[in-house]
Order: C-alpha cells, then sequence, then structure tokens
C-alpha cells in the first residue's frame, strides 16, 4: 500500500480532490491507482469473533499462532507468517471451528500471495471459500467477503483481471450482506481497478461513482486515498479532465 504526505491527504480531503488529483505526477497517480485495498490492518478478525456460538474449543495455542501470524506479516515477514497460519490450520482441522479456519486459510493465501507462490495462494482462498459455505448463513458473509477479497488480488497478480473483477464483485456483495461498509468500499475499488486493468474506464468511473459519496465521509485513511486517487486515475484516462474539475 503506498502512503502521501499530509500535505497530499490534506489537498485529497478537499471539495475539488478529484481536481487536486490530476494535479500529482503520473507516476504518484499510477503507483497508488494499482494498489489493492487488501484486509490490512483494519479487517483482522480475531479469532472465531465472527460465530462464537458455534467455536468449539479455540486453544491458547491457536490464539497464539493466529496472532503471530498476523504480527509477522504485518512485519513484512511472509514465511514466518505462513508457518504460523499453517501451524493454526492443522489444529483448527482438528477441533472443529470452521469460522477461525476459514479465517487461517485465507491469512495463509495472502502470505502465499506475498511470497510469489500464486497457485498456492488460490488453493488456499478455494479452501477458505469452501468450509465458509459450510458456515451458518447468518456468520458466512464476512467469511466469504475475506476471502473473495484475497482471490482477486491474487488472480490479477497472475494477470486474470476478468477473473479478479468476478471475485471482486463476489466479496462485494458478501460485504454488503454483512454490513461491512469499509469492506464494501474498498472490493469496489478493487473492482474498478480489475475494469482499468481490462480497458473499461467509463465502467470502472461508474463502479467509481457508486462509492464516491462514501469515500467522502470517510476520515482520512489508506482507503480514502486509494478510492480518490483510482477516480483521478480513471478520469484522466477516459479524458474527462473538465468534469474533475
Amino acid at each position: 500500500m503506498t502512503y502521501f504526505s499530509r500535505r497530499d491527504r490534506r489537498a485529497l480531503g478537499k471539495k475539488t480532490h478529484v481536481a487536486k488529483l490530476l494535479q500529482l505526477s503520473l507516476g504518484a497517480i499510477a503507483a497508488l491507482a494499482m494498489s489493492f485495498v487488501p484486509l490490512l490492518p483494519g479487517h483482522w478478525p480475531a479469532v472465531s469473533s465472527h460465530a462464537p456460538a458455534i467455536a468449539q474449543s479455540v486453544t491458547p495455542e491457536i490464539e497464539t499462532a493466529m496472532a503471530t501470524g498476523r504480527d509477522r506479516y504485518r512485519n513484512g515477514q511472509y514465511t514466518a507468517a505462513a508457518e504460523a497460519w499453517q501451524t493454526a490450520i492443522s489444529t483448527l482441522e482438528q477441533n472443529g471451528d470452521r469460522a477461525s479456519l476459514a479465517s487461517a486459510w485465507t491469512y495463509l493465501a495472502l502470505a502465499r500471495q506475498q511470497l510469489g507462490n500464486l497457485d498456492a495462494a488460490i488453493d488456499a482462498t478455494d479452501a477458505a471459500l469452501a468450509i465458509a459455505e459450510t458456515i451458518a448463513p447468518e456468520v458466512r458473509s464476512p467469511l466469504l467477503a475475506r476471502a473473495a477479497n484475497a482471490r482477486g488480488s491474487i488472480l490479477l497478480g497472475r494477470g486474470q483481471p476478468d477473473a479478479a473483477l468476478s471475485a471482486w464483485q463476489q466479496a462485494t456483495a458478501a460485504y454488503t450482506a454483512a454490513g461491512d461498509e469499509a469492506g464494501r468500499i474498498g472490493s469496489t475499488i478493487n473492482q474498478s481497478q480489475a475494469l482499468q486493468t481490462l480497458g473499461f474506464y467509463r465502467q470502472a468511473r461508474l463502479t467509481l461513482a457508486d462509492v464516491d459519496t462514501a469515500l467522502e465521509r470517510l476520515p482520512d485513511s489508506s482507503l480514502r486515498y486509494v478510492g480518490l486517487l483510482n477516480l483521478g486515475n480513471v478520469l484522466r484516462l477516459s479524458g474527462d479532465l473538465d468534469e474533475a474539475k
């Protein structure tokens, strides 16, 4: 994820945010417009927080392994993160806590993606989605959303923007069902990135228009900056400079 200076952040918060974005260097716009809105750091669910009623026996060892994986991931130690989550998965497969198991597989997918193991990362999202489908409907949506969101990022990295778009559409629907507004906005921004990669700039613009008002209401955050820069990039590429102003 790319971050900007306080000066740029203040500019992004103004009413004329798109016009300001178009004054940024093309390199800066392209760098952040290519950013995937990830699960981190705001979308780490606690172990079994999705479904405490169905958690069987989340042991301290599992809690430790999951937390260790998150800490290692944030610090860029992706091999160690993957090892921690694989340890958690091995235990969770025995104790029946399906919600935490689905989350662990999604996390493992992200670590594998960072390590460049994209096929293995896709396999991990397959596992996460399959497990989530077996969980009670009232707690299924957040699990499906996170797994589909991660899957979209991996597919785009594999050069499959069509499949990535489909995954992010699934994620958006699941985030909406879960009542997760930040997740809905993030996965919608991700859809726009897939559309830009496919060259569908008008459709990308219309997709971002759906969340433009919501972005205005967000506090300063990386999610807001990515969304606004994507919108500015789409307007630039589609030639709508007058409307941007």
